[in-house]
């Protein structure tokens, strides 16, 4: 196993042991393991693009070379990151392909507007963030009970915890679409 498998590998720093995420993926078949834990690697890195972005035009050409490395990674060609290196390393094909650029894509426009303008918005943009990332899962497993809609569903309820978790720090990315003077 390569140094860069190993670094994306189960656990790391976005299923980092104690976490609720960690305990996810440590209850899942233990096939899966590793490709859940970069898949939520991936997901972290591209979300935090959008996390106080300096400058929103950088922001946006790094998820601009995230498309472009998505693409190289589920085209037959050879991904330059080592995380989707990784990712390509565990068997994550063209089926996570649709799934992650819906991701990019809600982030860009996170950038582009940071604050949510209403509850539908704030829906959106969880279903658009965690309810792909929980297609993503549904994807990798073979044979999955899941229904892509259930996923979608679960995967926007959790994101929508998460943003509420994270309140104190991220206000905007909540605060703005549940205030009930709008």
């Amino acid at each position: 196993m390569s140094r860069k498998t190993v670094d994306w590998g189960f656990p790391n720093e976005a299923v980092p042991i104690g976490s609720g995420s960690y305990y996810a993926v440590r209850f899942s078949p233990a096939p899966l393991r590793p490709q859940y834990a970069v898949v939520l690697a991936w997901y972290r890195k591209i979300r935090g693009i959008a996390c106080a972005p300096a400058d929103p035009g950088v922001a946006r050409l790094k998820l601009d070379w995230w498309r472009d490395e998505l693409h190289r990674t589920f085209e037959a060609q050879r991904p330059q990151h080592p995380m989707t290196i990784a990712m390509a390393d565990q068997g994550i094909g063209p089926t996570a392909a649709d799934p992650m650029h819906a991701i990019v894509d809600a982030t860009e426009q996170l950038i582009r507007q940071p604050g949510l303008a209403d509850i539908a918005a704030f829906h959106s943009d969880c279903a658009a963030s965690g309810g792909r990332l929980f297609e993503i899962f549904c994807r990798l497993e073979p044979g999955s009970t899941y229904a892509v809609e259930r996923s979608l569903a679960l995967g926007a309820y959790w994101d929508a915890v998460e943003r509420v978790c994270r309140l104190p720090d991220r206000p905007e990315q909540v605060t703005k679409a549940l205030d009930p003077r709008q």
